[in-house]
């Protein structure tokens, strides 16, 4: 029994030793990283995207080319409008923001940088620029974003807005403590000129985005309402972003 004991314990140790190795092995050495963030900066322009994947390595990728990651771009709430992302990854992940054309790739030891290439958003109204007294960097999900912050029931009114093909919506629960003393939905309600044309529902799932058709309206002025609600309004802070596309 001591000698299958003893096996047993020793079996266990070597696991775990190779399981720590195979976890280093595959950790990006720093020189892997500048070697990246040099290249990533070389070829950087003004109004580029910088993302990080997966979320984890974030720290890590500000470290090395934390120059080009203002405080708007860390929180930035809809990447639409950017038409170049750079894709800063290990491990294979791919960051679910980083969607487009797969412009280049290049492969630093164990960190990849991809040139995602896109269609650029064009962006005729954002309601988070349109109302500043509400907007504030919030955590949602354990990331920042910019956004409009809501305590339901609460309404935010747009009174003379430009109408296109869409509305890009956003939003999550803010601060963790609203998360875990509920798990309770927030209804958002979106009104054209007292007419409901849509109802999202937002959760603790992190920070969720949704197009909104406005097809039919594009080309038209008018006041667009946002009516935030939940179910236990006292556990809920909500924060969310929109912006209209053309």
């Amino acid at each position: 029994m001591r000698r299958l004991l003893a096996l047993l314990v020793a079996l266990l140790g070597a696991g775990e030793i190779g399981s720590q190795w195979v976890t280093a092995s595959r950790v990006p050495s720093d020189d892997e990283w500048r070697a990246a963030a040099a290249y990533v900066r070389a070829n950087h322009l003004p109004d580029d995207g910088i993302v990080f994947a997966p979320s984890w390595v974030d720290p890590i990728g500000r470290l090395h080319v934390g120059d080009l990651v203002s405080v708007e771009e860390a929180a930035r709430p809809d990447r639409s409008r950017q038409g170049r992302i750079w894709e800063v990854s290990n491990r294979g992940a791919e960051h679910p923001e980083a969607r487009g054309r797969v412009a280049e790739s290049r492969v630093f030891g164990r960190v990849r940088v991809r040139r995602i290439e896109r269609r650029a958003a064009q962006v005729l109204y954002d309601f988070s620029a349109s109302a500043p007294e509400r907007r504030r960097v919030a955590e949602v999900d354990f990331r920042p974003y910019s956004c409009l912050h809501a305590a339901p029931p609460d309404t935010l009114d747009f009174p003379d807005v430009p109408l296109g093909r869409s509305i890009a919506l956003g939003g999550g629960i803010h601060d963790f403590q609203s998360r875990y003393r509920s798990d309770a939905p927030v209804t958002v309600d979106v009104l054209v000129d007292g007419k409901r044309l849509a109802r999202e529902r937002f959760d603790n799932r992190g920070w969720r985005r949704v197009t909104i058709d406005t097809a039919s309206l594009a080309g038209r002025r008018a006041g667009v309402r946002f009516a935030i609600s939940a179910e236990a309004p006292m556990a809920r802070t909500f924060c969310f972003h929109a912006e209209v596309h053309r």
